[in-house]
């Protein structure tokens, strides 16, 4: 998993959040260790992979320019891959949610009770 300086940069973000819908907490924000995923269990593994390309997948969206232009009657869109991107979002998020719901800490579609919970620090 590591790439420069023992983090990935690019899936520290998908592997954090994939691991908290799972229920498990890392150690750190800014950096997801092979320590942290080691307290995933065999039954979680295929979960973890899916909601992890399910973040990373809203990351590239998020990070993208969306290009169109119109003029009156006339329109270029030089950039589809928003558009596709967003698609590709969705279908992987209702599979997700559907496969994985009873694994999932908090629902994907934002549908969920509020659930608060009091620690102590």
């Amino acid at each position: 998993m590591s790439v420069q300086d023992g983090v990935n940069p690019w899936l520290t973000d998908p592997l954090r959040w994939a691991l908290a819908m799972l229920g498990i907490e890392s150690a750190s924000i800014v950096a997801v260790t092979d320590t942290d995923l080691a307290n995933v269990t065999r039954g979680q593994v295929d979960a973890l992979l899916d909601l992890a390309e399910l973040r990373a997948l809203e990351s590239v969206l998020t990070n993208l320019t969306d290009v169109k232009v119109s003029a009156g009657p006339l329109s270029v869109n030089a950039s589809e891959l928003p558009d596709r991107l967003a698609t590709i979002i969705a279908t992987k998020r209702d599979a997700v949610g559907a496969m994985h719901a009873r694994l999932l800490v908090a629902p994907l579609d934002g549908a969920g009770e509020t659930i608060a919970r009091l620690r102590v620090l």
